[in-house]
């Protein structure tokens, strides 16, 4: 791994961990770099700095020498970064045996010393009495994760999900369902979106060779939003849910309420033209209902007041998504049945043939149009 994207790491994983806001005030390019020092970061809420080396290859004697020099060494770089700051080091891969040297090493020689190791998978260790942190956070590695950088489908079940927590955390309640939370990094994105954190930073890399998603001092921020949609509605028409046809056992009373009496809190969502309808963003004729059902449905069908029947029989459709919880974590809650999100409409009727392309593009302007003007 690079020294710039070791740099990169660093920052979003001391921001995530440290108590209140900080913010990078040099780079291996200012003041420190005569003292081994390549990133200060300053507290903008209080007192508090810290020093950060990184390591492209890390071996414990280096690591020991780097951390005990940079300490003896210490100045403060300007009167606007006084006292002592924490010093920690940021490499690829820093194992349990390395800190416990390392934590050893301190105790006995430099007691007082605050100090941090921090590595690309994850793994934690920060001693710092100032800051009132004592994290040890230690992450084993998945071989079926680690073997690529990026993902291998762009449009996934997770990678939806986190894009609609980008996209949409912004429109009202009624349209959205999920976290709103900004997430500023690709580490706040893991723990707000709960996924793993190199499934939030392989979604990140994937969607930064895009072009889709850049960083900034303002966080993660979508760009290119309408090329990203115009790309995911293309995805979705190849791979469309499995729709299972039902008819009603009573026509007299064909009301979804009836038909799904007291779901609780299992897995079933309004989408299609009907979750159009409901948005208020209904623009073409409807051609009937779907339901969005999880995957053991097949346990709960003999509960529900509907029977399957042939395609040409059918009052509604049942769909089994391939993306279950892009689909439903994100749904709006109600006294009725729970009704997908905004952006889910448009990607349930995008297959439709009676005109599901032009309900589609009427949902995505309504979504872009409320965007912030320069993410489009």
């Amino acid at each position: 791994m690079r020294k710039d994207e070791l740099e990169a790491r660093a920052i979003d994983v001391l921001i995530n961990h440290l108590p209140g806001h900080w913010e990078p005030v040099s780079s291996a390019t200012g003041s420190g770099h005569d003292r081994g020092i390549d990133l200060l970061l300053r507290r903008n809420d209080g007192p508090g700095l810290v020093v950060v080396i990184i390591m492209t290859t890390v071996r414990v004697t280096d690591l020991l020498g780097r951390l005990a020099l940079a300490a003896i060494q210490w100045k403060s770089p300007s009167r606007e970064l006084p006292g002592n700051p924490v010093f920690v080091v940021a490499g690829p891969r820093i194992g349990r045996k390395t800190i416990n040297e390392v934590e050893l090493f301190f105790s006995e020689n430099l007691p007082d010393l605050e100090w941090g190791l921090i590595d690309v998978r994850g793994t934690v260790r920060l001693k710092a009495r100032s800051l009132a942190m004592d994290v040890a956070e230690y992450t084993v590695p998945v071989r079926s994760e680690s073997s690529s950088r990026h993902s291998r489908r762009l449009f996934s079940d997770l990678n939806r999900w986190m894009l609609k927590i980008l996209l949409l955390r912004q429109m009202p309640e009624a349209k959205w369902g999920g976290p709103r939370e900004k997430p500023n990094t690709p580490t706040a994105l893991h723990r707000i979106a709960g996924v793993s954190v190199e499934t939030a930073h392989r979604f990140v890399r994937t969607m930064e060779d895009l072009d889709f998603i850049r960083r900034s001092r303002q966080g993660l921020k979508l760009v290119r939003v309408e090329a990203m949609v115009d790309a995911w509605m293309s995805a979705e028409r190849l791979n469309p849910p499995g729709r299972i046809p039902v008819q009603w056992f009573n026509s007299e009373e064909a009301r979804l309420e009836h038909a799904f009496p007291a779901v609780g809190n299992k897995a079933m969502a309004v989408g299609g033209f009907e979750a159009c309808r409901q948005h208020g963003l209904l623009h073409t004729e409807s051609p009937g209902l779907e339901i969005h059902v999880d995957r053991i449905w097949r346990t709960e069908v003999e509960n529900w007041e509907v029977e399957m029947c042939e395609s040409d029989e059918a009052d509604l459709f049942l769909l089994e998504s391939p993306y279950p919880q892009s689909v439903f974590k994100g749904c709006i809650r109600n006294d009725a049945l729970p009704v997908v999100d905004i952006i889910q409409t448009a990607l349930d009727v995008v297959h439709s043939p009676t005109r599901g392309m032009e309900q589609a593009e009427f949902i995505v302007d309504h979504v872009l149009s409320a965007l912030p003007r320069d993410t489009r």
